[in-house]
């Protein structure tokens, strides 16, 4: 059995590598579940409608040009979907580190924090439309 530690995280937003930035990123998907069952059935059945998904991120924030903020700020002034990429390091795509892409709705923007802690900004997008696993 292989294992991964996750120390080196891949986070594309919207073009700009944050990896260096990036404290934790988590993507959730789910399916509708669909009762299917009809007269006579003794068992309840279960079809999977449609699809949904999150992606939960913790980054350190930093106020330079085309870093954290300025991204995050943009994507969430402009308000359409922006493309992204997470893969389990930060090495190429393969069949042992896919990167999974899709889109994600900034619909979240945020400042500030507590008094002597680092400035990080923990943000739960959606994801729009489909999610890809790529492995080349």
């Amino acid at each position: 059995m292989t294992v991964l530690a996750l120390l080196n995280e891949y986070w594309l937003l919207n073009s700009v590598d944050l990896t260096d930035h990036v404290r934790g990123v988590t993507m959730a998907l789910d399916a509708t579940q669909l009762n299917s069952e009809a007269m006579g059935d003794s068992w309840e059945e279960v079809t999977s409608g449609l699809k949904a998904g999150t992606i939960s991120f913790t980054l350190l924030d930093d106020f330079a040009l085309s870093s954290v903020d300025a991204t995050i700020w943009a994507a969430f002034l402009a308000g359409t979907n922006v493309p992204f990429e997470v893969r389990p390091t930060l090495s190429a795509r393969s069949t042992t580190n896919p990167g999974y892409t899709g889109s994600l709705h900034p619909s979240q923007y945020t400042l500030g924090g507590d008094i002597n802690t680092m400035a990080m900004k923990q943000l739960t997008w959606k994801i729009s439309g489909a999610v890809t696993r790529n492995v080349a």
